[in-house]
């Protein structure tokens, strides 16, 4: 019988732990799809400082499919625009990606109006950083750009800054400070549509 020494079973037992298979560390979970359904019944459809429901009530339903940074969202809400149908519909597809607490999202927003007796569908660009000062304090910057205004000809801009603070418990409080600018239609002659600040 032979006996190992207490040295060379030390010797031993670091080999075996030397040639054990390294253990596997976590790596970055792989992209996975997501989609959400929300709705809303509002007092009145406000929209950058107008109503888009002649002041009456207004419904709205958002569908939103995301995968990794990309997504793609509907929207369709009831308005009272004249001339136009009671229905409007936005698609939108953009990128969403975050840099720890800030996220930066940009997309092209296009806004139709399904059944209408005229099609004033038209497109707009957009950018829209926001960034996260505390888990409840978040503010933003948003620049909106679109280049045939309900196709009137005239180009418009939307640049605004914005904050929420979420106080908990479904209670939130948001403000946002933003100007709207036009520039002159293709009519003959020429109308310029009025600026504003919201």
């Amino acid at each position: 019988t032979r006996v190992r020494s207490s040295a060379a079973s030390d010797v031993y037992k670091r080999q075996l732990v030397t040639k054990a298979p390294a253990a596997k560390t976590q790596t970055e979970a792989a992209p996975s799809f997501d989609a959400k359904f929300t709705a809303a019944l509002m007092s009145n459809n406000i929209f950058r400082g107008y109503t888009l429901s002649n002041n009456f009530p207004s419904a709205a339903g958002t569908f939103e499919a995301t995968y990794s940074i990309f997504f793609a969202s509907v929207n369709g809400a009831s308005v009272q625009i004249p001339e136009l149908s009671h229905f409007q519909l936005t698609n939108t597809i953009g990128l969403r990606p975050t840099f720890g607490k800030l996220t930066l999202e940009s997309g092209f927003a296009y806004y139709s109006y399904p059944r209408s007796a005229q099609d004033l569908s038209y497109g707009e660009m957009y950018i829209a950083p926001t960034y996260a000062v505390t888990p409840k304090l978040t503010l933003g910057l948003s620049v909106y750009y679109g280049p045939n205004y309900y196709r009137t000809g005239a180009w418009e801009n939307y640049d605004a800054v914005n904050g929420k603070y979420d106080f908990g418990h479904g209670l939130a409080l948001s403000a946002e400070l933003g100007r709207q600018s036009f520039g002159t239609t293709a009519d003959t002659p020429p109308i310029k549509l009025p600026d504003y600040i919201y």
